[in-house]
């Protein structure tokens, strides 16, 4: 938990810590750590975005793909378990409605490497991506690390609520496939 007072930021954290005011320094067993804004905004940003975009911890999804079906769309959307591995470990980078970072972290909407080949989705999921691309005239130069700590079946999942989501309407992605391409 973080409290932000006027031009300080005091976090919860147990155990020995550092308190840092201006540029004095001060050792101690405490349960809070005390930063002017100008240090604490950027290392709590930094700790958030590593905790999040790379995933701070591995799940276990028992769900099974959904195709697109038309009569529970929607709902199957919203239980879809490739949902929850999208929000743990994609939602930082991509947001939350698929729109990507301009000039960082590309659209999931209406992409062609989405909704494309299933073989390039994956390997760019399992491998990662770095460098320049342009997509619909913008270039985009993030970096994505590689998601190959994820099961076969967690990649299947969130590639394919990935490409029925966010106006996207594609094939689902199989276990099997990912498997093949590992």
């Amino acid at each position: 938990m973080a409290l932000l007072f006027k031009n300080v930021i005091i976090m919860n954290i147990p155990g020995n810590i550092t308190k840092m005011t201006g540029n004095q320094t001060i050792q101690g067993k405490a349960c809070n750590r005390i930063w002017t804004k100008a240090i604490g905004i950027p290392v709590i940003m930094a700790l958030f975005f590593s905790l999040t975009a790379c995933g701070g911890q591995s799940t276990q999804n028992t769900g099974t793909a959904v195709g697109n079906t038309e009569t529970s769309g929607l709902q199957a959307m919203q239980d879809h378990p490739g949902k929850r591995v999208y929000e743990q470990y994609c939602k930082a980078c991509h947001m939350a409605d698929g729109s990507g970072l301009r000039g960082m972290h590309p659209p999931l909407i209406n992409n062609k490497t989405v909704n494309g080949k299933t073989d390039k989705l994956i390997e760019v999921t399992m491998k990662g991506m770095s460098g320049k691309v342009v997509i619909d005239g913008v270039e985009y130069n993030g970096i994505m690390p590689p998601h190959n700590h994820l099961t076969d079946k967690q990649i299947a999942d969130v590639l394919t609520y990935i490409r029925q989501s966010f106006s996207n309407n594609s094939g689902a992605v199989t276990p099997a496939e990912v498997a093949k391409l590992r």
